[in-house]
């Protein structure tokens, strides 16, 4: 069984559970939405739940790997300052924070690139490198990704004196805040099929 979605920026904790229990992952190379996690994704700060949003060039209807990054702003220096912000006291950040620069030097301009380098980066850190993790065109899928919820067990986060338990976000929180048990969190998650 195959499940299919795009490519997105440091995914979520549903895109990535999803992708564990079928253990094969294709990326559909399909056209230009907005409101789509393909540039953004979804961190805990000390203001509650933060976008952080990569600026690109294009128009509906463009094709996912013909996405090119703005580079006119300097939203990686934005991002890793809202990732020191946000996760500096975490217990496991700041072992992974050297890799994270550097994956945030690369030169890489096209979207659908620079996404397969932080992907690959969180498999091989996660320890899941045999999961399927690029595919240039999309093989109609059996399972979609919304088809899915995920019951989610708590895990103590940053700011957990000033906010609920908040699910779903980029799984590097998951990362930082659970280090090398994150495997093992993510692991046991329930998933269920939604009817």
């Amino acid at each position: 069984m195959h499940t299919g979605t795009e490519l997105a920026y440091w995914p979520n904790i549903q895109h990535l559970v999803t992708a564990m229990r079928f253990n094969t992952f294709e990326f559909k190379n399909g056209v230009f939405q907005k409101q789509k996690f393909k540039n953004r994704c979804e961190i805990l700060s000390a203001n509650g739940k933060q976008v952080l949003t990569i600026p690109i060039h294009a128009q509906r209807g463009i094709s996912d790997n013909a996405i090119r990054i703005c580079n006119r702003t300097r939203w990686r220096h934005t991002h890793l300052r809202a990732l020191d912000s946000a996760y500096n006291k975490s217990p496991f950040y700041w072992h992974y924070k050297p890799e994270i620069y550097t994956l945030y030097e690369s030169t890489l301009d096209n979207l659908f690139s620079f996404n397969s380098l932080l992907y690959s980066w969180l498999l091989s850190t996660l320890k899941l490198e045999g999961l399927n993790t690029h595919s240039e065109m999309y093989i109609q899928s059996d399972v979609h990704l919304n088809a899915f919820d995920i019951l989610y067990e708590p895990y103590l986060q940053v700011f957990a004196n000033k906010f609920d338990f908040i699910s779903n976000l980029s799984t590097l929180d998951v990362l930082f805040n659970k280090g090398p048990e994150s495997l093992r969190y993510l692991n046991a998650l329930a998933v269920k099929r939604l009817p």
